[in-house]
């Protein structure tokens, strides 16, 4: 990609930042204006003269009020440093040395990618990814990270799951991150395999920004942006494509927040999550009992606290169980809405697929087991793994050694 093109992504990327800001600005404006003017037509004056104060009030409030809020907002944000930064590809000449737990091939892909995924089998986003490949029939092999000390991303520049690595027209692998940018780019290959991966990653530029109370802020702001390169797949709208955002970026800023406070909500469902995590990854043949037995203990605890603060931060309900009941029913009231059997018609699209990979983070938890049975999640769940199951490529290898 050119500097010049990349620096044209950058720019929209910021022009849709700064027009987000200004849209709320306009808007919470827009609603004292009309909130005042309500106010003020239900009043009853029993003068002509009280009536004239009050609508002079009522204009100075609703020239005053907004405007100096807008005002106060730019010069604000005129303090915050916004910075950009490329993303940095990351490739290796070769795949590091672990044993994977399996190897999926597809038989109708067309990428040609090779991919390889770095995964914990109960991380939602980790499900998510698994959701993806396997509704859309991609090859693709697994190394599982699920022991604690995670030693199998140790040679990682991201260190963390998921992780993935694709190999590039050269040969090479990048290493790819963020679950929401992977599955945007992998999006758009599917769509145009001639599209080359590099140049798709460049595309997903870092913002940060410092706001003017000292807090430090970053992230990639167009993350559910699918780059189709004027090349819509058959039967996709712009409308569509505009709710497929919409819910991705739910799924990720509201479903999963609702996860670790849940399968975390009691020491007792720490404790048995934890268990369920032990049987996942096998922990009692990578390490001694009492080890195993220390990890498990140890990590419902701390688990257990942390969902407290998780708690707090997002701002969630003290029955965080009856909460994620309602966070469910608010999806298949969408469903409901759209009279389909899922978000995306009669397939699944990303936000589809975005809840249900959440939602197999936590299959062996207590947790899962209430949204079964006191939720209307359970057809639409159901019809997505029947989906996933339809789609899969085929298991040709396991327990190897890439």
């Amino acid at each position: 990609m050119s500097n010049v093109h990349l620096r044209l992504v950058s720019q929209t990327v910021y022009r849709n930042f700064v027009q987000n800001h200004w849209k709320f600005n306009r808007n919470f404006a827009f609603e004292s204006n009309r909130r005042l003017l309500s106010n003020t037509s239900t009043a009853n004056p029993t003068t002509g003269n009280a009536k004239s104060r009050v609508n002079i009030k009522t204009i100075a409030a609703v020239a005053v009020i907004p405007t100096a809020y807008m005002a106060y907002d730019y010069f604000r944000r005129k303090q915050e440093k916004i910075n950009y930064k490329e993303p940095d590809i990351v490739t290796v000449d070769r795949v590091p040395n672990v044993p994977i737990d399996y190897k999926i091939v597809g038989l109708n892909d067309k990428t040609n990618l090779d991919l390889i995924l770095f995964r914990c089998q109960t991380c939602p986003f980790c499900c998510k990814m698994i959701a993806y490949l396997n509704s859309k029939g991609l090859s693709y092999s697994v190394v599982s990270v699920d022991e604690p000390f995670e030693r199998r991303v140790k040679w990682s520049h991201y260190k963390q799951v998921p992780c993935v690595l694709a190999r590039t027209k050269d040969g090479k692998y990048i290493e790819l991150t963020n679950s929401s940018v992977v599955i945007s780019i992998l999006a758009a290959l599917t769509n145009d395999p001639e599209q080359n991966i590099e140049d798709l990653a460049k595309m997903y530029p870092k913002i940060s920004y410092v706001k003017a109370n000292g807090v430090k802020k970053h992230g990639i702001v167009n993350k559910y942006d699918l780059m189709y390169n004027g090349k819509l797949p058959k039967g996709v709208t712009l409308e569509s494509i505009h709710e497929e955002f919409r819910w991705r970026d739910w799924a990720d800023h509201q479903f999963v927040h609702m996860v670790y406070p849940n399968i975390y909500r009691t020491h007792a469902e720490a404790l048995e999550t934890y268990n369920w995590f032990s049987e996942l990854g096998k922990w009692d043949q990578m390490y001694p009992s009492w080890m195993t037995y220390l990890m498990v203990h140890a990590g419902a605890t701390y688990m257990f606290l942390i969902s407290k603060r998780l708690k707090k931060r997002h701002h969630l309900w003290d029955d965080v169980r009856a909460q994620f009941y309602e966070v469910c029913n608010k999806w298949t009231d969408e469903l409901d809405r759209l009279k389909t059997p899922f978000h995306g018609g009669k397939a699944p699209d990303l936000a589809d697929l975005a809840v249900f990979g959440a939602m197999n983070s936590f299959v062996g938890c207590q947790t899962f087991t209430d949204l079964m049975n006191n939720t209307r999640i359970k057809p639409w769940f159901d019809a997505m793994k029947e989906n996933a199951e339809k789609n899969r490529g085929t298991i040709v290898a396991a327990g190897v050694t890439l």
